[in-house]
């Protein structure tokens, strides 16, 4: 495993990945300039996005997105992500997500390391010299809390009882688009911002304490530096022998993230190396979650419905790029076109042979 940080660290820091991330930066702040409808922007960035890729030295990074369509917005469960839960007493339905952001980690062909967040997207208006957001209350306390929900008819999430731990408090966000900028923030740092009120604009985050981004060990945690890939070594070594992975490497690994991106190029940049999100899948320390992985893998079911049954051409493109078994569960899930859209997209990173 040392060579999965060398071979990390090599990427990150090769000219090629810091031509990627800006180029890709550049097609984001595009769409958002043509001021459009919050679902548009989505759309335009998974189709621009969906096949980018570049190579360093047999290692690789691809992005893998896709844009699903759904019910008309008038009728319930109008949302391709739409779930159902309690809300003081009443039952109501609200999206799950927008976007839903996948980064995932291979060495050897094999998935390492996999991290994911469900994220909110809400366009907001400049004003003045700031920028605000209209918050749905509703949505914010679905995200913040994730009480027990289930999916509603038509709807890529299933029709179950779901129970979710998020343990990063990074696995829900929220995307504040305006025509120039992209703001991400972790769903309970906006209510943080929020202090109670309906809406958010840019001067509320500076009484966050940001700061916290760099108290957490986001991956990877061990610098370039041939002492700590000798420790790492001997560390794996005694684990695997004396089977006390947890105990130690849940030390290295915490299932922790940014919380707070400035602008789109931050994100691109924090997202492509694999700190934005919730980790749900580690085969180094063995921290699954596997609540929200779960959530995930039936998410994925159905979008092979989507392309096997459905015959979704960009669907089943999207399914063979991504890292799934062969099995079809045949699920009774119907979609219908436009007024609102799920994005999926998953950076999928090679780290060498």
């Amino acid at each position: 495993m040392r060579n999965f940080f060398r071979n990390y660290q090599e990427l990150i820091k090769s000219d090629s990945f810091i031509k990627f991330e800006k180029e890709l930066s550049h097609l984001l702040d595009i769409e958002l300039s043509k001021d459009l409808k919050e679902v548009e922007t989505v759309k335009n960035w998974m189709t621009n996005l969906n096949g980018k890729s570049f190579k360093h030295n047999g290692l690789s990074t691809n992005i893998n997105s896709l844009f699903i369509h759904s019910y008309n917005h008038s009728e319930k469960g109008s949302y391709p992500s739409g779930v159902e839960f309690d809300y003081y007493g009443n039952k109501i339905s609200k999206e799950l997500a927008d976007i839903i952001f996948i980064s995932s980690f291979y060495y050897k062909n094999k998935k390492v390391l996999e991290k994911v967040t469900f994220n909110q997207a809400k366009w907001g208006k400049i004003k003045f010299t700031t920028s605000s957001w209209k918050i749905d209350q509703g949505q914010l306390y679905l995200l913040s809390r994730l009480p027990r929900f289930n999916g509603v008819k038509g709807s890529i999430i299933q029709n179950k009882d779901y129970y979710i731990n998020n343990i990063s408090k990074c696995l829900t966000s929220y995307g504040l688009m305006n025509k120039e900028n992209f703001v991400f923030i972790s769903t309970n740092y906006l209510l943080t911002a929020m202090a109670g009120k309906k809406s958010v604009n840019l001067k509320d985050f500076q009484s966050l304490n940001i700061s916290v981004n760099n108290m957490n060990l986001n991956f990877p945690i061990l610098e370039d530096d041939i002492f700590y890939y000798e420790l790492f070594y001997f560390l794996e070594k005694y684990c695997r022998r004396n089977d006390c992975c947890l105990s130690i490497f849940n030390k290295l690994f915490r299932t922790s993230s940014i919380y707070f991106t400035n602008n789109t190029f931050e994100f691109l940049s924090e997202y492509l190396r694999g700190n934005i999100g919730e980790i749900i899948y580690n085969d180094i320390s063995k921290i699954v979650n596997n609540s929200a992985n779960n959530l995930l893998s039936d998410i994925i079911e159905n979008i092979k419905n989507l392309a096997y049954v459905k015959k979704n051409q960009e669907a089943e493109q999207f399914i063979q790029n991504y890292d799934s078994s062969d099995n079809i569960r045949i699920d009774n899930v119907e979609f219908k076109e436009p007024n609102k859209g799920l994005g999926i997209i998953q950076a999928k990173v090679n780290l060498g042979e």
